[in-house]
């Protein structure tokens, strides 16, 4: 009996304990206190909303940003424009875009189409050659237009250099039916002076009209010379003898001889002019012109 009795104590009191316990917690619950559950939520309810108000932040944020750096074209589309370009110091283009325009509105300067004939007769009359330097100038002005008065100038020089003032008085007349305006004017030498000779050459003479025994000073000028470069123009000769013929033929032996360089400008004129002294069967003038045109 008092085993029971002790087992029945034991076992009533955890009862009597377990009831207090759903008792305090009820009471607990209706004093208001929270239980484990509602903590939970509570929680779960203010993680929410940090995470709403985060997100919210953020929205705000990007939505500045936007604002600050938005632009139509998109980074790295455009071209980038030159370092020097940029670093270029502002100023007013007004007048230099004005100025370059005008210079590029402005053509190239154009050589003159006369420039290789003019060039070549002033090397060949440099050189002593006075009447390939004169058919190359003739031979030009057909091609040149009114502008084009240079060769016609260098003709009217070389004509009043050499003394040929025929040629002269000849081209003055085109020259003024050409551009129709006035030639420039002979002017005559003095009566002492000698036509000047041309640049590089250091013995000059021009025979003519006649060739005959009058050449005979002229040619001792030559041989008195000593210059290594002889000149003789036989452009003007119209008529000729055999005295003239011998003359001029024994002039250019002897400064062949002597080693002389000889420049016969206007030998065709020659040979036009002793053709018809030189018929077959023909002994009259001797052997002077034979031997001067084979010369």
């Amino acid at each position: 009996m008092g085993l029971f009795s002790f087992l029945k104590k034991k076992t009533d009191a955890p009862a009597g304990d377990a009831s207090a316990s759903f008792l305090a917690v009820d009471t607990r619950l209706r004093a208001g206190e929270p239980s484990r559950l509602d903590s939970e939520a509570e929680r779960e309810r203010q993680r929410a909303i940090a995470r709403a108000t985060a997100a919210k932040i953020d929205e705000i944020e990007l939505e500045m940003t936007s604002a600050i750096f938005d632009d139509d074209t998109p980074w790295g589309s455009a071209a980038r424009r030159p370092a020097a370009l940029a670093a270029a110091p502002l100023h007013d283009t007004s007048a230099d875009t004005g100025a370059d325009s005008g210079a590029e509105a402005l053509p190239e300067a154009a050589v003159p189409a006369t420039a290789p004939a003019v060039e070549e007769s002033a090397i060949l009359y440099a050189n002593g050659q006075a009447a390939a330097a004169e058919s190359l100038l003739r031979d030009s002005l057909a091609g040149f237009g009114q502008a084009e008065r240079l060769p016609w100038w260098m003709l009217f020089d070389l004509y009043q250099a050499t003394g040929q003032e025929a040629r002269f008085e000849s081209i003055a007349i085109d020259y003024a039916s050409h551009f129709e305006t006035s030639p420039p004017a002979w002017q005559p030498l003095a009566p002492s002076q000698d036509p000047p000779r041309p640049a590089g050459v250091d013995a000059s003479e021009s025979l003519g009209p006649a060739l005959d025994a009058g050449i005979a000073p002229r040619l001792q000028r030559l041989l008195a010379a000593e210059a290594p470069l002889v000149r003789i123009d036989l452009g003007t000769v119209r008529s000729a003898d055999a005295d003239g013929c011998a003359l001029l033929l024994t002039t250019l032996q002897t400064l062949r001889k002597d080693g002389r360089e000889l420049v016969l400008a206007g030998a065709d004129t020659l040979m036009a002019t002793l053709r018809p002294m030189l018929a077959v069967g023909e002994r009259a003038s001797g052997e002077a012109p034979w031997l001067l045109l084979l010369e």
